[in-house]
This record gives structure tokens, C-alpha cells and sequence, in this order.
């Protein structure tokens, strides 16, 4: 069994297309897709709870309701192996740091497989989990599969993210050493359902906010990632959310502080070394960036473990100064 994990909050426009993009899905495996709407202020749930009256066997509904979710279970109508779980959350569950994981875990335990994709996001490829599926059988090597994608801004195509290569009618196997420059979109995923129970078990705890880059950190130390280099799905850029809103020169600054608290909650791990100072100096070199930059080159000085690397993060340095005294001087 696969379990698709789907949180959203005030996706009232996207949902729809999310939910239709799990209905595509033709696989040879039961699935379940797990939606949970963490009290939206929008019309998202008349929009999910018209969706359970249109499109479930509502006479096979079961219903559980406790202080903190409504929950209801039934399987679609047309699509056989498609069931869908949604949580009604009665209280916003982010803004007070409640964790949602739990109602995932009842889900996620029965599951050989976990597929992301969050409810402003969709599915455009009916193949998407079964060629996963079929990944990750084929090559037990590799702790999770990833695919290509678009991202469209304002409902319009801006870019197309696929890794194209020589190899684009099969499957490309990539490991932790290419995690500087790809790591693949929440959207794309498809996990071992035992690695993830062994990263929430035994090392989100360590950070101070886990987010998918952490866990995908650990799920390239455990083994490498399968990447189909198809666009498979849609990232819509839609200015919503905690990382949406924020300037370029912001999420350069939140990688960084992601990649060293990766690189230093391990013991300074040589496998992630290269990703860690790569965005060093993509924040030294990069001109919207303009907090502490001497303190970035100090720091990249002494993390640094070789003289070329040393010479990197400098050129990246001074490209900056010169940019700044022939703007200013």
C-alpha cells in the first residue's frame, strides 16, 4: 500500500486540482490519500466536503470526531484502489506548534510507501506513483524516488525543473554528493515508509525546525535517490505560505542557516561538505544578499577544509565588494 501525505490550509483554488490529480492515478496497488486541512479561514472545506459528497461511496463513510479533528474515510468511486482520509482540524494546529504527524502515522504505519504533495500543488502524470513504485522496486538501492516538475506563477508556466539527460527515458540514480545543486520538490516524492519512521524516530528531534530538506539529507545517507526526468506534476508559485513570501535574498540566507545546521548536527559530515560551503558562496556572490557578509566569508575561512576552497569563497568575496564600491563610489 502507498499513503499520499496532502496538508493544506487556505488552498481553496488549488485544492480541487490537487485531490484530482490523486483520482488519476492508475496503479496495480491500493492507495490511500491522507488530506489534512488545518482549520482553514478560506472555503477550502466546503470544498472538500463537497468533493466527499460528489465524488466518495458516502454509503461506506466512517466518521470519528474528537476534541481536536473530524475525520472521514471512504473509497472514490471510480478509481477502485484510491481511498481518500481527510482530517477536519478544529483549531489551527501550525500556529501554535501542534504536530500533525500523529494523524499522519495511523496511515503511514500500514504503508510500504509515502508520496508527497501539499493541497496548493498537483499531479499531471496518471503513471506518476506506479513508475515510482516500480523505482524503487527495481533498485533497492535507492531510499526514495523523485521526478521532474513545473512551476507555474500566477497560473502561468515559468519554469520547467526537470533534470534532463542522456538517460531521460529511464531512471537516473543520484546520491548525497549532488545534493548541493538537486534535491528534488516536496511535490515529486516518494519515500521508504521504513527509512522515514527511522528520520521521525530517531533524528528530527535534533533540529531546532526540521523541514523536507533535513529529511532528505538523511534519506541520501541512507541509501540514493531514483530520479525519473519527467515533468510529472505543477509547483504553483502563488506567493501563499512561510516561503513564498519571502524576498530571493531571504531564502538564500534560509538555506544557508538549513545547510549548517545539517553540517553541523553530523559531526561535520564530509558527504554533506561540499553542499555547505556551495551556499556559502552562493551567499557571498549573490548582490540582493546584503547582511553579514564579512561574517559568511569568516565563517566560510574556517569551515573550509582546503586551500581551493578557501580561494572560492574569497573570489566570491570580492566579486561582491567590487559590485558594491562601483554602485555606491
Amino acid at each position: 500500500m502507498v499513503t499520499i501525505r496532502c496538508a493544506t490550509f487556505n488552498h481553496e483554488f488549488y485544492i480541487r486540482k490537487c485531490l484530482d490529480g490523486f483520482i488519476m492515478q492508475k496503479t496495480k496497488f491500493p492507495f490511500a490519500a491522507v488530506v489534512i486541512d488545518d482549520a482553514s479561514t478560506d472555503k477550502e472545506s466546503e470544498v472538500l466536503r463537497k468533493f466527499i459528497n460528489t465524488e466518495l461511496e458516502t454509503s461506506s463513510i466512517q466518521k470519528e470526531e474528537t476534541d481536536d479533528f473530524v475525520s472521514i474515510v471512504a473509497p472514490h468511486k471510480r478509481n477502485k484502489n484510491c481511498t481518500f482520509v481527510f482530517y477536519f482540524l478544529k483549531y489551527n494546529h501550525y500556529s501554535i506548534k501542534k504536530d500533525k504527524n500523529a494523524y499522519f502515522k495511523k496511515w503511514i504505519d500500514k504503508a510500504r510507501y509515502i508520496a508527497y504533495c501539499e493541497g496548493d500543488d498537483y499531479w499531471t502524470d496518471p503513471l506518476k506513483l506506479q513508475k515510482q513504485y516500480d523505482a524503487l522496486e527495481k533498485y533497492p538501492e535507492c531510499s526514495y524516488s523523485s521526478t521532474g516538475f513545473i512551476i507555474k506563477k500566477n497560473g502561468e508556466k515559468d519554469k520547467d525543473m526537470t533534470i534532463y539527460t542522456a538517460n531521460s527515458n529511464d531512471i537516473d540514480i543520484y546520491g548525497i554528493e549532488n545534493y548541493g545543486k538537486w534535491i528534488g520538490k516536496t511535490l515529486t516524492l516518494f519515500l521508504r515508509s521504513n527509512i522515514y519512521e527511522k528520520y521521525f524516530n530517531e533524528n528530527i528531534k535534533k533540529y531546532e525546525a526540521p523541514k523536507d530538506t533535513h529529511m532528505l539529507y538523511h534519506f541520501l545517507k541512507q541509501g540514493k535517490c531514483a530520479y525519473i526526468p519527467l515533468p510529472m506534476g505543477v509547483y504553483n508559485n502563488n506567493g501563499q505560505g512561510v516561503w513564498n513570501s519571502k524576498s530571493y535574498a531571504e531564502k538564500i540566507f534560509s538555506s544557508l542557516k538549513t545547510r549548517r545546521e545539517i553540517y553541523k548536527k553530523n559531526n561535520n559530515d564530509k558527504d554533506f561538505y561540499f553542499a555547505y560551503i556551495n551556499t556559502i558562496i552562493l551567499y557571498l556572490k549573490h548582490k540582493e544578499v546584503k547582511k553579514n557578509k564579512f561574517g559568511i566569508w569568516c565563517e566560510g575561512m574556517i569551515e573550509s577544509n582546503n586551500l581551493k576552497d578557501k580561494l572560492r569563497i574569497t573570489r566570491s568575496y570580492l566579486s561582491y565588494i567590487k559590485y558594491y564600491l562601483q554602485k555606491h563610489f
